[in-house]
């Protein structure tokens, strides 16, 4: 069931705030006398999902209305889904630049005018109702429909623009831009040596100082200026600091005793305007790296996939004998034109299909396989890739562990193509189309193609943006839907994929 209220337009409270009680305000709504109410019946799924549709309000004089939309026709809030929202139906807009506010015919454009604005600033201080508004000012802006209003303090603004019995109520941080000239901003860059260092080593650190200039088009160095940095613990506190002067470059420099016998983690060194974040940690440095080797044949779907990895010291020596524990996962990706002409796509959560552990040998290497299992709820029509991402963790005989991964990705077909040109492009630039084949891991594969260009048939008319998301069910039929609503997106219409084929005018 379908119910409208129509609401005085100078109730700020439905369309001035929006911070009352909701459930307060329903119930307000509902004692309100009816000013039309029909019923609408919805697809029925029975699959208990979450579905949408739009339904038709047919054309209103100019006012504020509020839609009631009520499961059961009693519009009872106990025990029953129902809900509202408000809006205003006028022939009154308003757009804005940096420097002044336009107001015009919402249909024809043209400027409005002898209008009266009266602009208000809320009150966010608690009140039962919601937000309290104050009036600020009124504005006449006269023939032009142009006017000015200079935010102050950037407050969030209600603005009632009125024009005999046409009034539209505006939200937002009302008014125009005030440029005031602007102080130099002075900003200190920092460098250190490293970004993690032991309790106890050197921070070595270097500054350099600009002063932004007031156009901020460019930055001056700030010489001969006296600054205190300061080095900070984990938990914020004072380490030390230094006091420095900057050289006729702007830059300075200095260094820090990493601080010991404190909680280890993230510190930082600080000036008055600027600083570094660095990590100080009890680590040891790694001696030895893992790899996997570079994949050289063909896989299919189900195939047992092979993978081989070496672990090799640092000091150059091969790292034998280490146990290698090595789990699968699986993800699922489509082709990136697949999202857009299809609602929704198939789900597939991340899985993993495979673990174990091997050893490495006297040369430090060791091998992976298991099987590229696809995921079968997925429909191969859909172009799935499938990809298996393999993580080795290889621990040595000191206990020490060093992980790497390798992603090998499969799909029901083994090639994909790409077609690199412009969304919009002028006759002359289309001189040449680049085309480029891959194998399911990104890497060159040559082969032989068929290109086809064709002309589509567009919509007869331009279409604007959707102001929600596409319905997946719907309640008023096409024919009906283009006549009330001709500038609108019925289904499909504003998709390029779904046009239909016009002529063909390339084949090779």
């Amino acid at each position: 069931s379908i119910r409208l209220v129509k609401l005085n337009s100078r109730e700020h409270k439905w369309i001035g705030t929006s911070y009352g009680n909701t459930e307060k305000m329903l119930s307000e709504l509902l004692k309100r006398s009816t000013y039309k109410e029909w019923e609408t019946m919805l697809p029925s799924s029975g699959d208990y999902e979450r579905h949408s549709t739009e339904v038709k309000i047919e054309a209103l004089e100019k006012g504020v209305y509020a839609v009631i939309i009520s499961a059961n026709s009693d519009f009872l809030q106990q025990e029953n889904a129902i809900s509202y929202t408000v809006f205003q139906v006028s022939s009154l807009s308003i757009i804005r630049n940096e420097t002044e506010n336009f107001v015009l015919n919402r249909k024809t454009g043209v400027p409005v005018p002898d209008v009266s604005i009266d602009v208000f600033r809320q009150d966010f201080r608690n009140n039962s109702q919601g937000t309290t508004l104050i009036r600020e000012t009124t504005i006449n802006p006269g023939k032009s429909g142009v006017f000015r209003y200079e935010n102050q303090n950037h407050s969030y603004m209600v603005s009632r623009i009125m024009k005999g019995n046409d009034t539209l109520t505006v939200n937002g941080y009302f008014g125009t831009q005030v440029n005031r000239p602007e102080e130099p901003q002075i900003q200190t860059f920092f460098f250190t040596d490293r970004s993690i260092y032991r309790p106890g080593q050197t921070i070595f650190f270097k500054g350099i100082m600009l002063r932004k200039t007031e156009a901020g088009r460019e930055n001056n160095v700030v010489s001969a200026r006296s600054t205190e940095v300061t080095l900070y613990d984990v938990n914020g506190q004072k380490v030390a600091s230094k006091k420095l002067i900057t050289n006729e470059f702007g830059s300075f420099n200095g260094s820090f005793i990493a601080p010991e016998g404190v909680l280890t983690g993230n510190m930082n060194i600080r000036n008055e305007n600027g600083g570094a974040d660095f990590s100080v940690e009890e680590y040891k440095r790694p001696k030895f790296s893992v790899d996997f080797d570079t994949i050289t044949r063909e896989y299919a779907l189900n195939d047992n996939v092979k993978l081989s990895g070496k672990a090799l010291a640092y000091a150059g020596n091969n790292v034998d004998n280490a146990e290698v524990t090595y789990r699968v996962v699986r993800n699922t990706r489509y082709p990136y034109w697949w999202y857009a002409h299809r609602w929704g796509f198939p789900r597939s959560p991340e899985m993993e299909i495979a673990n174990g552990k091997a050893k490495t040998d006297a040369g430090g290497n060791f091998e992976i396989s298991f099987t590229a299992i696809p995921d079968a709820a997925v429909d191969p029509k859909s172009l799935p890739v499938f990809s298996y991402t393999v993580t080795a963790d290889v621990t040595d005989i000191n206990g020490e562990t060093r992980s790497a991964s390798k992603t090998v990705s499969l799909g029901y077909s083994s090639l994909q193509l790409s077609v690199n040109t412009p969304e919009q492009a002028s006759p002359e630039d289309l001189d040449s189309i680049n085309l480029l084949s891959l194998n399911m891991n990104d890497q060159f594969v040559p082969t032989n193609v068929q290109l086809r260009i064709v002309k589509l048939k567009e919509p007869e008319n331009i279409l604007r943006k959707r102001l929600w998301s596409k319905p997946d069910q719907f309640v008023i039929d096409s024919l009906s839907f283009k006549k009330d609503f001709p500038n609108d997106v019925y289904n499909d219409e504003d998709n390029h994929l779904k046009w239909p084929e016009q002529k063909e005018v390339l084949k090779s």
